[in-house]
């Protein structure tokens, strides 16, 4: 169904086709859609465009990784979301993948399975790397580390913000020894956190080396 360039501000207003059977394909380009949500639904929905509307958070993201029929396919260029010069929304592809389990197609590119598995590991990094730096709340730098990937506050953060993030813990470890800031600087004027994105991979002849990505 192609509802392209049709008005449409909210999503609500599909809610009349979230039971047509054989309803496989839907088209809202050129609309003016803020956030896309989960309501029971849709279960035929397997490819969905939303290019060029005014998508800006994530959340959108998570929502359709939580639709019934479980989304294949979607194109999504044109949103603020993805259009953003902040440094996050460089890494839209990674991180829109990394949020939708069904994804297979993005913007029309197949998503290969060395390249989901690179996407996702990536993203959990960022997660923990983002939680440490912008949201840990400490009175001294030497203590900006969280002891337990079950830290409470960490797992309420996680499950608002990336509600995959302990599926990626369960599926690659646990990314407390994977990131490590470094405090720089003489003063706090001067502060900046340096971090390590830590993998192992194994060397010619066998040896465990370790790759060191500065971020």
């Amino acid at each position: 169904m192609n509802l392209e360039g049709n008005g449409i501000e909210s999503w609500d207003e599909l809610a009349g086709f979230k039971h047509l059977k054989d309803f496989t394909h839907l088209i809202v380009n050129k609309n003016k859609i803020r956030e896309i949500y989960y309501k029971p639904g849709f279960r035929g929905l397997k490819y969905l465009s939303f290019d060029d509307n005014l998508i800006e958070s994530w959340k959108t993201f998570d929502a359709l990784n939580e639709f019934d029929r479980r989304i294949e396919e979607i194109r999504c260029n044109g949103n603020p979301i993805t259009t953003d010069l902040d440094t996050e929304n460089k890494r839209c592809k990674q991180i829109a993948i990394s949020r939708i389990e069904s994804l297979r197609k993005y913007n029309g590119t197949k998503i290969e399975e060395h390249e989901r598995k690179d996407f996702e590991l990536f993203y959990m990094k960022i997660c923990y790397e983002v939680y440490l730096k912008e949201v840990l709340v400490v009175k001294d730098e030497k203590d900006r580390k969280v002891e337990s990937i079950d830290d409470p506050e960490m797992a309420a953060y996680m499950a608002e913000f990336h509600p995959r993030f302990y599926e990626f813990v369960h599926k690659f470890g646990s990314p407390l020894d994977m990131v490590n800031l470094k405090s720089e600087g003489k003063n706090i004027g001067s502060h900046a956190a340096k971090v390590e994105l830590c993998n192992e991979v194994e060397g010619i002849n066998g040896k465990k080396l370790t790759k060191k990505l500065i971020l």
